[in-house]
């Protein structure tokens, strides 16, 4: 009988709050070792990994090590040592650039980790590149996405790797002009899938049944129009187009907008102070993080997500994953649709005065999938690459 497989992922860790790269490894995490595998997830920052076990069958948590700092960052020797003690038969690199920065440069430590990978296999999943998604383009802006693409593409050579994934079509055509070979690997959900019922709960009722205290769960307008942020807002995220429409679309219908901010906003609390900001006079309720039982209860008094993630970037948002999970419909901060993505089958776009609603043709609906899904597409990726 042949041993199980041993497969390793180096994942960021909680660098500055919990890590939506991370939280989405660990769910693959789960699937490979339900599946017979032995894992190590090794983690560039600390982590407490308790809550993200628990998303494991006690069996698969047999079959999972972790091996995170108590604080601060991995040593690039420590994770060597770590993958020459578990000795995988091959490494899965999930890579967000800010996970490697140093001051101002990524190269010093991701050249550093690449080197100690580099006598692995290695599957090469890339989050985010060199694009500063969300950013507004400046002579400033490109001047500094092209250095990241330099230092970014010089450390990955020493990687070699067997295999290299992205999340969006964006990012695919990206790597594939800087000489890559990339495949689309789609992001799922990191809250269970729960269909919209058919009545949906009345928020208030809910922030009640969670004892939800003032001033997080303020006197809500009756018939309110409910519209939820689950996603980190960047402080570059302008809300004032968004927000305006929404409060059009609310007054056309006779209802009050009411805001929810649901999970973490990350960046210091930025982009959600700019989200009251710009809606000051208008109901904002935050309410931090959540378990998932919660989550989709208030994902289900709400009538529409919002999404600080650009529409032409959608499909690498673990967030926007989950609202479309629990049947909202997302707005996005575009005023135009690009015509080569996959779409949510319902979505809002800004039109002038209003939301622009539109509903997907069939043909380019983006399909759901599954943490089981993604780990069988990865293992039948990578041992036609190995």
């Amino acid at each position: 009988m042949s041993a199980p497989a041993r497969i390793a992922f180096v994942v960021p860790g909680d660098q500055s709050g919990p890590c939506g790269v991370t939280d989405y490894t660990f769910w693959i995490a789960a699937a490979a070792a339900d599946s017979g595998t032995r894992v190590l997830i090794v983690c560039l920052h600390s982590l407490d990994p308790e809550a993200y076990l628990e998303r494991s069958s006690p069996e698969a948590q047999g079959r999972i090590a972790v091996r995170a700092p108590v604080k601060g960052r991995t040593a690039p020797d420590d994770v060597g040592r770590a993958l020459a003690e578990f000795a995988p038969d091959w490494v899965s690199l999930q890579f967000s650039p800010s996970a490697f920065r140093t001051g101002k440069m990524i190269y010093p430590y991701l050249a550093a980790i690449c080197t100690q990978l580099s006598s692995y296999p290695v599957a090469l999943s890339v989050h985010e590149s060199w694009t500063q998604v969300g950013v507004p383009r400046s002579a400033r802006g490109v001047a500094m996405a092209l250095f990241r693409r330099a230092e970014i593409l010089l450390a990955w050579r020493k990687l070699k790797p067997a295999h290299v994934f992205a999340s969006n079509p964006h990012h695919v055509k990206e790597l594939a002009r800087a000489g890559m070979r990339p495949e689309r690997l789609p992001i799922f959900s990191n809250v269970p899938a729960a269909p919209r019922p058919v009545v949906a709960p009345e928020l208030g009722s809910v922030l009640a049944s969670l004892a939800v205290p003032p001033p997080e769960s303020p006197a809500l307008p009756k018939r309110a129009l409910i519209a939820v942020f689950f996603a980190r807002i960047r402080p570059e995220f302008d809300p004032a187009p968004v927000i305006a429409r929404l409060r059009a679309e609310a007054a056309a219908q006779n209802r009050s907008l009411v805001l929810l901010s649901v999970g973490e906003t990350g960046y210091a609390g930025q982009g959600w102070q700019r989200v009251k900001a710009a809606a000051a006079g208008t109901s904002c309720v935050h309410l931090g993080r959540r378990s998932a039982s919660e989550i989709t209860r208030l994902l289900h008094a709400a009538d529409c997500g919002i999404s600080p993630t650009p529409l032409p970037f959608w499909q690498k948002s673990g967030s926007c994953a989950a609202m479309l999970a629990h049947g909202l419909p997302l707005i996005f901060s575009e005023t135009f649709v690009p015509g080569d993505l996959e779409l949510p089958a319902c979505f809002a776009t800004l039109g002038p005065d209003r939301l622009d609603w539109h509903e997907t043709p069939n043909a380019r609906v983006a399909t759901a999938t599954t943490a089981e899904e993604i780990w069988h597409l990865i293992q039948t990726h990578v041992s036609r690459a190995l």
